[in-house]
């Protein structure tokens, strides 16, 4: 093989490895935003120096939703633990916010404060151990545009369990 001929053979190798990555990073990142999976975190899932309330967390809501739509973002919280413990707040980031807006919720929230970077929707609803529920949050997604950030469940000594919610308002 010539030399031009093993130094075209390269640059097409390379221009291959290097688009499929890109496409792979791509598909990973779409998948991440559209919510092709289900969000399930526990404490069990952290080492022992983090200190995270006995909660196994899930989200449900939808991939997409149109600008002025309302959708419901239920939040299933199960105590892991044998005794009694307290689901203070839910917390949203305010990126989230930027184009959502919390419009009702199902246990009613008694609080709302604003932190700047965070709103915290305070609910105190206690769960015997081993006990779940559900808390939905009705929300209206204001824009149009790709909205992420995080979602803390937190229990009374403000430990928490943070997930990550990603919304495309079309």
């Amino acid at each position: 093989m010539s030399k031009p001929a093993a130094v075209m053979l390269a640059v097409i190798v390379t221009f291959l490895v290097t688009s499929a990555c890109w496409l792979l990073a791509g598909l990973l990142f779409v998948m991440v935003v559209s919510n092709n999976f289900t969000s399930d975190l526990s404490a069990e899932d952290f080492n022992s120096e983090f200190t995270a309330p006995p909660f196994q967390v899930r989200l449900d809501y939808p991939d997409d939703v149109a600008a002025g739509d309302e959708f419901d973002l239920v939040v299933h919280v199960r105590n892991l633990g044998e005794t009694a413990q307290v689901v203070d707040s839910i917390d949203l980031d305010a990126s989230l916010l930027e184009g959502l807006e919390v419009v009702a919720s199902d246990p009613f929230f008694t609080e709302r404060e604003d932190f700047g970077s965070y709103e915290s929707f305070y609910f105190t609803y206690s769960l015997e151990g081993a006990e779940a529920a559900m808390f939905t949050i009705t929300l209206r997604a204001r824009q149009r545009g790709v909205f992420t950030g995080d979602i803390d469940v937190c229990d009374q000594e403000v430990n928490f369990i943070t997930l990550a919610m990603g919304m495309r308002v079309k």
